[in-house]
């Protein structure tokens, strides 16, 4: 699929094809990517990355076809990013490299691993390790606090949003701020005293206090759905990319390790206790090619109804994202609003289960519909068009944000209080 030039940040482009971004210091970064290969991280569990132009300060990172954001976790898939980030702080910390940005929001689910595709996140000097305490205490213990009073799921894409330290004792008992207050106290200290490994000890020492609670449930997989029909169709066809919705087409994606069918599958299911479960058997199965999440509307979120089924296939930014060869739907329950989006998000086939009065309108959209008694197959679309987000996507995470996102996080605690009452 053709990777279109786009200007992401400041430093950040994507050209010719090539994910370019400009550094101040190419001889740091030429070795920091040595230290990092011996360590066997490039290209395993952070992104591949090489000089591009030592005149230019130009370095080119892997460009990866699916990208899905912190608000989009679940809370295994948190355990999960934040384990490895503190694991691999403290490994690198003896190279002489000083994590300072290895937070949820810089990793991605890759390959069957999580994956850090944002590699400005290490320096060879320590002086930003104090950024990473900040990170831990805004951003991922405050949200453990902030999980003591409302669920996964009512905090929606605020999950693992930034807090000013300040702000948040306005939300949690001030018992718990003085706790998070006290503990980031230390790990300042041990920062200011230079005792930089020892800063991401004690924060790991942390994350496992507050982790003791959390116990993993694991997706009970049975299948008995016949998909012949389905995988021949997208094996006669050069397929790289599928985008299943739905729990059904999760239990497809499953399936397809038996059918032969490699391409990559970004799967949405729009239950956090589902795809919770459902990600933790991807974890145990060691599956590269299936990569869950409950996706969440991160730019038109706003303008779409609560009450909408699958609100991320509303969303222009998810659109964007998760362009895919094919886009397969298998739930009973659909309608024409949904199936107007699902055609947004696939360039070439469409399957959705057989309903006869869909037929119309899918024949609106493809120039060819292929009707057997289980699906419908929508194919040669006949207005190609590739999505593009509305506006650009702001990542929740950065400083200016934190203070309007506790006052949003604040409405949904009130709302929960209001609505126990």
């Amino acid at each position: 699929m053709t990777v279109q030039d786009k200007v992401l940040s400041k430093t950040l482009e994507i050209k010719n094809g090539k994910l370019l971004r400009k550094v101040e210091d190419i001889f740091a970064i030429e070795k920091l990517i040595k230290i990092l290969k011996e360590k066997g991280y490039i290209g395993s569990t952070v992104i591949d990355t090489q000089i591009f132009s030592q005149e230019e300060n130009l370095v080119e990172h892997e460009i990866l076809k699916y990208i899905i954001h912190s608000g989009e976790y679940t809370e295994s898939m948190a355990y999960d990013v934040n384990l490895q980030s503190l694991k691999m702080a403290l490994d690198l910390v003896d190279e002489g490299v000083f994590a300072y940005d290895l937070l949820p929001h810089n990793f991605t689910f890759h390959n069957g691993k999580w994956f850090l595709y944002d590699f400005d996140s290490f320096q060879l000097k320590p002086e930003k390790v104090i950024t990473e305490i900040r990170g831990f205490f805004k951003i991922i213990f405050s949200n453990y606090e902030i999980l003591r009073l409302i669920s996964r799921k009512e905090l929606g894409h605020y999950y693992l949003t930034r807090y000013r330290i300040e702000d948040i004792i306005h939300l949690i008992p001030l018992h718990r701020w003085l706790y998070l207050f006290l503990n980031q106290t230390i790990c300042n200290i041990l920062f200011k005293t230079k005792q930089y490994k020892l800063v991401y000890k004690y924060i790991n020492n942390l994350f496992k206090k507050y982790s003791k609670k959390h116990k993993k449930n694991y997706y009970n997989y049975q299948n008995n759905n016949d998909y012949t029909y389905i995988n021949n169709e997208i094996k006669q066809n050069n397929i790289s990319s599928i985008f299943c919705v739905g729990e059904t087409s999760a239990k497809w994606a499953i399936d397809s390790k038996f059918t032969g069918i490699k391409a990559q599958k970004l799967v949405y299911i729009d239950n956090y206790d589902i795809c919770d479960a459902y990600y933790n058997y991807i974890i145990t199965t060691e599956r590269k090619d299936i990569i869950p999440s409950v996706l969440y509307p991160l730019v038109d979120e706003k303008e779409i109804k609560e009450e909408y089924k699958y609100r991320a296939l509303y969303d222009s930014y998810a659109q964007e994202r998760f362009y895919s060869d094919v886009v397969m739907y298998l739930e009973s329950e659909i309608n024409e609003s949904i199936i107007e989006k699902l055609a947004i998000f696939t360039k070439e086939i469409l399957i959705i289960k057989n309903s006869d009065k869909h037929i119309d309108q899918l024949k609106k959209i493809f120039a060819n519909v292929e009707i057997t008694n289980d699906y419908l197959i929508a194919k040669n679309k006949i207005e190609e068009k590739i999505p593009v987000a509305n506006k650009p996507y702001e990542d929740g995470n950065r400083g200016p944000d934190a203070h309007r996102q506790t006052w949003e996080v604040q409405k949904i605690i009130k709302s929960k209080r209001i609505t126990k009452n």
